[in-house]
């Protein structure tokens, strides 16, 4: 399982080396994190945030109240009988359909407050 938290540190100490700029004067870019709210015995939740302190500027989070299969396409009936996990979210009674209309909804306006209508 890839460590996103892991990666992202990487990548910002990679440009930190690369560029020779300290995290402190970095140029600050517009990023938006969309996390899950962790479950019990998964982690603490803290890995988001640890990541945004990371960061030059401030990042637009949003946490789902989820488990992380909530980012996968609804599951047909076939796939929700043979892989039951990956297609009952946590928890229960949350709605995988409204959540990705949201969700789109929410990239397409934080894309287009970035970078204009186009």
């Amino acid at each position: 399982m890839i460590d996103v938290n892991r990666l992202l540190r990487g990548l910002l100490l990679r440009q930190a080396v690369l560029t020779g700029t300290p995290r402190r004067r970095q140029r600050a870019f517009p990023v938006l994190a969309i996390a899950v709210r962790r479950l019990p015995a998964v982690g603490d939740g803290s890995g988001t945030s640890r990541v945004a302190e990371g960061l030059p500027g401030k990042p637009d989070i949003h946490v789902v109240p989820a488990g992380h299969f909530a980012f996968l396409a609804l599951c047909s009936p076939q796939l929700a009988a043979a892989v039951p996990r990956i297609c009952t979210d946590v928890p229960a009674g949350f709605d995988r359909a409204t959540f990705h209309r949201e969700f789109n909804a929410t990239l397409v306006k934080f894309f287009r407050e970035q970078f204009g209508e186009r």
